[in-house]
């Protein structure tokens, strides 16, 4: 959801995936298959400083969490972070059509690791991390809002997610000490119509 008066811009964004067949690999060189759950929520406030021409610019600040349980042939692991968001997005629109480019920095902080097993289970907090988001929304208007009561427009974004939660402090699993870290992208597209108020 996003609301746009102005120079103010306010989003709301939630964003579930199941993920399938991927590969997890660790320090010792080895991998194995996983499968997974991967949801986060993320609120944004930002300020449009420009707007000339066909070219507008909204720096924004978010705050979000994000969720990412995963699951092998012998055992489960859950992440969950909150994280802050420092970002911009760039448009530029021409008739009905617009392009954009909207990048973050993410900051990852007081996440948790979390690893049941069967005869004992591990859990840690992760240092401060890092990631980005790279997204290209494509919009185009099928109803100008001017002086209709709302506008609708279709919309086109293909991105690209990267997060790396730092490593969890020592923990012990099993009579072994352990450190984890999580570190990974995500890419793909969203498409959905938009309403204009």
């Amino acid at each position: 959801m996003r609301y746009q008066k102005d120079t103010l811009f306010l989003r709301t964004l939630y964003d579930y995936r199941f993920l399938n067949d991927c590969r997890a690999k660790y320090s010792n060189g080895s991998s194995s298959k996983i499968r997974g759950h991967f949801w986060k929520a993320e609120g944004d406030l930002g300020y449009k400083i420009y707007d000339q021409g066909n070219i507008s610019l909204v720096p924004y600040l978010g705050f979000g969490y994000f969720d990412f349980r995963t699951i092998s042939n012998t055992s489960w692991g859950r992440v969950s972070t909150p994280y802050a968001t420092i970002a911009n997005i760039a448009t530029y629109k021409a008739g009905r059509w617009s392009v954009g480019i909207d990048t973050a920095l993410l900051m990852l902080f007081g996440g948790q690791y979390k690893q049941p097993g069967v005869t004992s289970s591990g859990a840690a907090d992760f240092d401060f991390g890092l990631g980005c988001k790279v997204e290209i929304p494509v919009t185009y208007t099928i109803i100008p809002k001017k002086d209709r009561a709302f506008g609708v427009t279709l919309f086109l974004a293909p991105y690209y997610e990267y997060y790396n939660t730092g490593k969890t402090e020592s923990f012990s699993m099993a009579g072994v000490e352990e450190k984890v870290k999580y570190a990974g992208g995500f890419y793909g597209g969203r498409v959905g119509i938009g309403l204009e108020f």
